[in-house]
């Protein structure tokens, strides 16, 4: 069975996706993400249940089922197989009815359904009073009137087999039972479904066992059970409990194959009673295997939509016992729905009731005083029953209650800049409200979730706490600056320089970090970096201006891996490579040094699984607790593919020995910590949880709901006393961008505070763009919640591009982020800075001029946070003031113009600093000369100029010359008429030969409409610096637009022209002068007066009606040489004689040439003629052939060209023509003609789906015999060649007859003993027969028969019968003709004297059969019958004897005139087998025999033994008889068997165990019987073979 997908729903909630919460606890009991800040008013009590009031140990052998009853105040439950009634008022119990006062072996539950909407338990009992069948009941138990309301029998819907048994029982709104049942017969589980009135509607296997409905929805028929499920988890079954579904419509049940989640590990994490439907119609499930509660919509719930996710409203995380193998002290979900207020009441721990919403999250919490065992609604208030430690139970009735006031320790506070105030609210609530806290100016005054506050600025801020029914309280909180409020600061450092700037960016994955700063006890800096001759160490003065002391320490292994400062002692790691894979090869070293660098101890760690050290990743410590955590990462040992995968390492030490305690390096899942491939690693602690950071990238691979590995950020989560690899494990953000091993994502800064996890990172903008935005995530630390908080929001296109952050913790509330912007278009690195509280909400922002580099940025003593940075150059000290961002900012100016520049002055412009007001000026350069232009114009007959004057201060430039224009010309002064308008291009020259620009320096005004032919003029006006107008002329003539040679000469084709009547041709003559040869008023004339290959030149002008030119001419004209066109093939078509070529005539060509195209070559002529088609009869089926065309002259000279390509066809045999269809007594008779070169012919009938093959033959006709009476029958036909291929189309419509059956023709007449039998021929189509017998009146109908043969027993002996036959249809309509003559018989009988069978006694086997045959006196006839005496032993048909059981028949043959011959039939208990006898392993014997069932067959040296079973089992001997081939025994008894290859046949009576030795009279029957049976075998059934 397969898992509904779960996945998008719950992990959402579980894996802390996107924001939505998830309420879990801590071992406290505190609900996690969430410190309850609010005390009650009022003290909360437990009432002790009396003793024995409920029992309840163990998952497996104990059951409660529980109604509350609010209205009697109290509770009925059915508690280990007896209802009680427990009082909440008074505190007692009493017991209505004990189902174990009847008796263990009478009755026995097998399982109860308590209904709490109905208020009746149903309980299913097995009366075992009976030991030969099996009853079973359904008692209906009513607690209102606490009567038994009705007793059912349902054991015949059990089942009849005894081994059949109900498994469990439910009732939904209508009344209808749910059985589940194991089905023996069909050896199943299956679910029925039964009505009110105990009617079986419908059933449907369930596949596994049904353990327990969990609840029906009456909105859309889905219901609910815990069932078997064999769950596969990493390749092994798990035998599991899990939660599966069904769905009811109009009576008809249904069960999904998937199931829905798995609940527990059958004797690992038991749980009983794991569902329920709530009272708003949710299902609620617990599952132990995965510590979580889920609450389901099940009215969107489609069960059979395979491929949704699970319609969840929560998944619950719950925390404490249930991971500690406490699963049995609790039972249900412990889940109700507060129908006042739409909110859930759930346990979430040991002793803690939460009240969550519909997103999960908390709005308040009660405390029990012992761990909650179960809870149910009763009425508006809660039953809430606990059970502590030593057994015993307790009852809570709770009101669930909202404070109506709250109170805070403080309405007004003072604090400095850099401090904490912690408020306190309580409310006078029972229940533990959860509070929001607020700040209205979070850039003075941040408070956290349990409301501590922190002055981030001088000012004053008011704290606001409120409930979630809107009660509130406030405190106003003043914040003051310190007298001592650092500066930001820059100092050069005197030691040795380096390169690390912007070290801390990575695109793909990160480095170990090599630059460090830390700030030592006495305020000192100490600088530690790795370098090429070793680690740098550098000490220096608390401002960085002294260097103190330098000294380098070497590096004891090859790879530089990581530096810590712990509180007592320094570590440097060290790493190198194991490219030999070998175990025993050192692969880390962790060094202790002194805090004054001397070197204490070391810890050594080999193999590892280790190939490489802290590749493609980074190395981070901590240390708590004395134990040192080494978080870093490896390539690993190479897999079966030979590669060596990347994943995250971890090592825990013991700091004063130096040993590992703890070590997680080998291949897992996510579940486990384990982080394919992780390419950054951060490691923080809040002194009770290590928590962990990595740069997943991996595919993401989800197991059973589970992600075993992700592309994305990872935060987990373990104890400090537990296993690094029992993990809490959330996924903050999936980054889903690109594949491989660029995630498009870098990680830069991990802390925790204030319950919260922070992650700066960045992020490509999409995955086609790869600028990056910065961000910060925040995640609870348990793991409920995440929201991802962006820092910067820049789009697709950007050229700015934000780099790896750096995120500092400056106190529990208020962090530093820090992140670089590369701008590409400027080349640009600006150094952004936010402050941010716990939730990253923005305190203060600033734009720094400082540069960041891979070394962490440290809080320091002084209250500002310090780093460094080198550019191959003395490395820089940053110091800022996290608390005043503006002392250490860049600028950021606005600006004014303070003075206007002149052409002689300079200006000013005035900047200020818009964070503090800082000004800066910078010049404006002079102005240039603003000139105005005077000119005096060209001409076409005068040069111009232009002078150039400041109008601001009047000076004067140089005098220019403008040459006069000296050429005007058109493109064009003839065109061709187009229709279209013709504006002919201008070109204007001065007298330097250079152009003058159109629309600069002058303009073209051409005539309104130069469309028709005729004489038009353009005029160009000059302008700027040129004046004057020129007119220029240009003509518009008729155009020949085509030349083109046709059959009938040279056609010319030219355009109409609006306004001309008509068109005057010319051609040139010889002489070169014009020759008008033709005026029409068409657009096109064919000179048919032309000679082969001779060229003509031609040309056009416009007539008016009169007959007058009205247009000039193209005095050139147009030439055509004549060449007669090639003639086109106009058709190809396959014909019965070949393939049919047809083509147009050419005038004037004597004749036509054509041509093939072979296989290989050219094109080969094959025909010369004067026709205008052929046949070409020379073609093959199925092959392409082409042709081409050409024509000649008289004399055979072709006289045209040709068309290359061709034409072609591939010839495919015309489709046959089905000439005949007719009805014969076979069928429906087609008959087709002959298609010359064909093979054969493939023969189709139409079907409701198109036409289907039937025949394939190499006739010219067909019969088709599958036919029926007046069904028409439609056929087509087409042509196959050798191969079977179809080698011609055929016709779509087809052939159409309807068949009509012929008639029938009796084909034999003979006598029998009953009279004269009739046989005649089968006719196809027919359904049966009709037979007439002639009368004196005419024919009369005697028998309808679908048989072929009849006995006519009405006849008399010595007269003669004539018959007639025509066939039917099934309704006994005729649809044949008949003979009207008919078929005449002269009956004569001869009765037999006597009849004699072949035996007259036979023994056979029980499972043999035998055939008697018989004989009648001469020269007569008779019918036979046969019959048996007993049937129960033998039954006879036709002779054939079968044995049935053992015994002794008679078998009797009777004749028609009751002549009878009989066969005694002895059935043998037994079964024939073929045996044989050895001698000297020489086979001398084969036969059979007939062996009972009492006797077994036992092979000797000589012989075969038959030994009597009972007696050998039980007394060791009793040999019964032996064949051999010879007797040695004196005792033997010989049989006239006959002889078989001179081997003789002996048979011998025991010689074991003496009859009258046998003192068990019925082992001596039993003995005596078995003898009987075998000499009876013996004598009658052997035979050779």
């Amino acid at each position: 069975m397969k898992l509904k997908r779960i996945l998008s729903s719950f992990l959402a909630v579980v894996m802390a996706f996107g924001v939505v919460s998830l309420a879990t606890v801590d071992e406290k009991g505190n609900i996690f993400g969430n410190t309850l800040t609010a005390e009650a008013a009022t003290e909360k009590t437990a009432t002790k249940m009396p003793d024995n009031a409920i029992t309840f140990s163990s998952t497996y052998s104990d059951e409660l089922e529980i109604i509350p009853a609010a209205s009697k105040n109290g509770m009925y439950y059915y508690n280990n197989k007896v209802i009680y009634f427990y009082s909440v008022a008074n505190n007692t119990f009493r017991k209505i009815y004990d189902y174990n006062d009847k008796g263990r072996n009478k009755d026995t539950v097998i399982c109860v359904y308590a209904d709490s909407e109905k208020g009746k338990f149903y309980i299913v009992w097995l009366d075992s009073s009976n030991r030969n069948k099996k009853y079973y009941y359904l008692d209906e138990f009513d607690v209102k009137s606490e009567k038994f309301v009705s007793t059912k029998d349902i054991s015949s819907l059990v089942g009849s087999n005894n081994l059949s048994h109900p498994e469990s029982i439910g009732v939904d709104s209508q009344n209808r039972y749910y059985l589940a049942v194991y089905d023996e017969n069909q050896n199943k589980h299956v679910i029925n479904l039964i009505s009110a009135d105990m009617k079986l509607l419908s059933s449907a296997v369930a596949g596994d066992a049904v353990y327990k409905f969990s609840g029906f929805d009456k909105t859309n028929g889905n219901f609910y059970f815990e069932g078997y499920t064999d769950w596969i988890y990493w390749g092994y079954s798990h035998d599991t409990q899990s939660l599966k579904c069904g769905n009811v419509k109009n009576n008809k049940i249904s069960i999904s194959d998937y199931y829905v989640d798995i609940l527990y590990q059958q004797y690992y994490t038991p749980h009983y009673d794991n569902a329920i439907m709530l009272a708003n119609g949710d299902l609620a499930w617990t599952s132990t295997l995965y510590g979580v509660v889920r609450v389901l919509d099940s009215a969107k719930f489609d069960i059979a939509d395979k491929d949704s996710s699970l319609p969840l409203k929560l998944s619950v995380s719950r925390s404490g016992y249930e991971t500690e193998d406490r699963f049995a002290d609790s039972i249900g979900t412990r889940t109700v729905y507060n129908a006042a207020t739409g909110d859930y009441l759930m346990y979430v721990n040991d002793n803690a009731i939460a009240e969550l919403d519909s997103e999960g999250n908390k709005k308040s919490t009660f405390k029990t005083a012992y761990p909650v065992f179960a809870m149910y609604n009763y009425g508006d208030s809660v039953l809430v029953i606990e059970k502590d430690t030593d057994e015993n139970f307790y009852v809570e009735n709770l009101k669930w209650a909202y404070p109506t006031k709250i109170t805070l320790s403080k309405t007004s506070a003072t604090i400095k800049v850099g401090e904490s105030l912690s408020l306190k609210a309580t409310s006078d609530s029972a229940l533990d409200i959860s509070f929001t806290w607020s700040s209205n100016n979070n850039s003075v005054a941040s408070v956290t979730k349990d409301g501590k506050v922190y002055g981030n600025k001088a000012g004053s801020a008011t704290i606001t706490v409120k409930s979630e029914n809107g009660i509130t309280a406030a405190c106003k909180v003043t914040v003051q600056n310190k007298a001592n409020n650092p500066d930001s600061g820059e100092v050069k450092l005197s030691g040795a320089s380096s390169n690390n700037i912007s070290a801390n960016d990575y695109y793909t994955w990160s480095s170990v970090v090599k630059s460090n700063l830390t700030e030592n006890s006495d305020k000192t800096l100490t600088r530690v970096e790795s370098t090429s001759k070793g680690v740098l160490v550098e000490k220096y003065s608390a401002n960085g201006k002294t260097l103190i002391s330098k000294s380098t320490i070497k590096n004891e292994l090859p790879i530089y891996g990581g530096y810590f400062s712990g509180k007592n002692n320094n570590y440097i790691v060290f790493g190198q490579n194991n490219k030999g894979e070998k175990d025993s090869a050192e692969i880390v070293r962790i060094v202790k040094y002194s805090k004054s660098w001397s070197r204490v101890s070391d810890c050594k760690i080999y193999g590892s699984n280790t190939f490489e050290p802290f590749e493609a990743g980074s190395l981070r410590m901590i240390e708590l607790d004395g134990k040192l955590y080494v978080y870093t990462c490896h390539t690993m040992y190479a897999d079966s593919n030979k590669l060596n995968h990347q994943a995250n390492m971890l090592f825990t030490v013991d700091e004063s020995t130096m040993k590992t305690t703890d070590s997680m390096y080998e291949v897992s899942n996510l579940q486990d910590g384990y982080v394919s491939h992780s390419f950054n690693q951060f490691i923080k602690t809040d002194g009770t949880y290590i928590y962990r950071v990595d740069h997943s990238e991996s595919n993401n691979m989800i197991m059973s709901g589970q992600y075993l590995t992700v592309n994305g950020i990872t935060l987990s989560r373990y104890n400090k006393n537990s296993s690094s690899t029992n993990v809490a494990v959330t996924i903050p953000l999936k980054f889903d961008i690109h594949s491989g091993n660029y995630t498009g994502a870098s990680i830069g800064g991990f802390e925790v505070g204030s319950g919260n996890c922070l992650i700066a990172y960045t992020k490509d903008i999409s995955s086609s763009c790869k600028s990056r935005n910065a961000y910060i995530s925040v995640t609870d630390e348990y793991f409920n919640k995440t929201n991802n908080v962006a820092l910067t929001n820049y789009k697709s296109g950007t050229k700015v591009s934000c780099r790896t952050p750096q995120l500092v913790k400056i106190n529990e509330n208020l962090f530093l982020v820090m992140w670089e912007e590369y701008n590409s278009s400027t080349n640009k690195v600006t150094t952004k800075a936010k402050t941010v509280d716990s939730s990253a909400n923005t305190v203060a922002s600033a734009t720094l001029s400082v540069r960041l580099s891979d070394c962490q940025p440290v809080m320091c003593s002084d209250g500002t946070v310090k780093w460094y940075v080198s550019d191959n150059s003395s490395p820089k000290l940053y110091s800022i003031n996290p608390y005043d961002l503006t002392k250490r900012h860049e600028h950021t100016y606005t600006s004014v113009v303070t003075k206007q520049p002149t052409c002689k002055a300079t200006g000013v412009r005035t900047y200020t600093c818009t964070t503090c007001g800082a000004k800066k000026t910078e010049t404006i350069n002079k102005l240039a000369h603003s000139y105005k232009q005077y000119v005096t114009p060209a001409t076409t007959s005068a040069d111009g100029s232009i002078t150039k004057k400041c109008t601001a201060c009047g000076y004067s430039s140089s005098k220019s010359k403008i040459y006069k224009i000296t050429s005007v010309s058109l493109s064009s002064t003839v065109f061709t008429y187009s229709g279209n308008n013709i504006t002919p291009s201008v070109t204007v020259k001065n007298s330097k030969n250079n152009k003058l620009v159109k629309g600069k320096d002058y303009k073209v005004i051409y005539p309104t409409n130069s469309v028709n032919v005729g004489r038009y003029s353009v005029k160009i006006q000059f302008i700027g610096n040129y004046s004057g107008t020129v007119n220029k002329y240009f003509d518009i003539v008729p155009i020949i637009t085509s030349l083109t040679n046709t059959s009938g000469g040279i056609k010319l084709s030219w355009n109409k022209v609006d306004g001309a009547y008509g068109y005057r041709l010319y051609y040139k003559t010889s002489s070169g002068g014009w020759k008008r040869f033709k005026d029409t008023t068409a657009t096109s004339f064919t000179d048919s007066g032309v000679v082969p290959n001779k060229t003509e030149t031609y040309t056009i002008r416009c007539l008016d009606k009169n007959g007058k030119t009205v247009s000039g001419f193209y005095s050139k004209g147009w030439s055509k040489k004549y060449t007669p066109v090639a003639p086109t093939i106009s058709k190809l078509e396959n014909t019965s004689s070949g393939i049919k070529l047809n083509w147009n005539k050419i005038t004037g060509a004597y004749g036509y040439r054509l041509y093939y195209k072979p296989a290989s070559g050219g094109w080969k002529r094959f025909k010369d003629t004067t026709a205008t088609s052929f046949t070409d009869s020379g073609v093959v089926p199925n092959k392409t052939e082409t042709y081409t065309i050409r024509c000649l002259d008289k004399n055979g000279n072709t006289i045209s060209g040709f068309n290359s390509n061709g034409w072609s066809i591939k010839y495919v045999p015309v489709a046959p023509t089905i000439s005949k269809l007719e009805n014969t007594s076979s069928g429906i008779k087609l008959s087709w003609n002959k298609v010359t070169g064909v093979y054969g012919y493939r023969i189709y009938q139409k079907t409701s789906n198109g036409w289907k093959r039937i025949k394939d033959t190499t006739a010219t006709s067909f019969t088709d015999s599958a036919v029926s009476a007046n069904q028409t029958k439609t056929y087509t036909i087409r042509c196959i060649d050798k191969n079977g291929k179809t080698v011609s189309g055929f016709y779509s419509k087809g052939w159409s007859k309807k068949y009509t059956e012929s008639t029938p023709s009796i084909s034999k007449l003979e006598n029998t003993s009953g009279g004269i039998k009739l046989s005649w021929n089968k006719v196809t189509g027919a359904y049966g027969y009709r037979l007439y017998r002639k009368t004196s009146s005419g024919w009369k109908r005697i028998k309808d028969t679908t048989a072929t043969t009849y006995t006519d027993s009405a006849v008399k002996s010595g007269r003669t019968e004539t018959y007639t036959i025509r066939c039917i249809d099934k309704n006994g309509k005729t649809v044949s003709g008949y003979n009207s003559k008919g078929w005449s018989k002269k009956y004569v009988y001869n009765p037999p004297k006597s009849i004699k069978l072949n035996k007259t006694s036979a023994y056979i086997g029980k499972k043999e059969s035998v055939t008697l045959k018989y004989t009648l006196s001469a020269g007569s006839t008779s019918t036979v019958t046969w019959s048996s005496s007993n049937k129960n032993v033998a039954t006879v048909s036709g002779g054939k004897v079968t044995a049935k059981g053992a015994g002794t028949a008679t078998i009797t043959a009777t004749t028609a005139n009751g002549k009878k011959a009989a066969c005694k039939v002895t059935v043998i208990n037994g079964t024939r087998q073929k045996l044989y006898v050895n001698s000297y392993r020489v086979r001398v014997c084969n036969f059979s025999v007939v062996v009972p069932d009492s006797c077994q067959v036992v092979y000797g040296d000589d012989c075969v033994t038959f030994v009597d079973k009972y007696n050998r089992n039980k007394y060791g001997s009793g040999t019964l008889m032996w064949v051999t081939y010879s007797g040695r025994y004196s005792t033997s008894k010989e049989y006239s068997l006959g002889y078989a290859n001179r081997t003789k046949i002996v048979y011998q009576y025991p010689l074991g165990a003496e009859v009258g030795d046998v003192t068990d009279k019925t082992a001596s029957q039993k003995y005596q019987n078995s003898k009987k049976d075998m000499d009876l075998a013996i004598k009658n059934t052997f035979r050779f073979e």
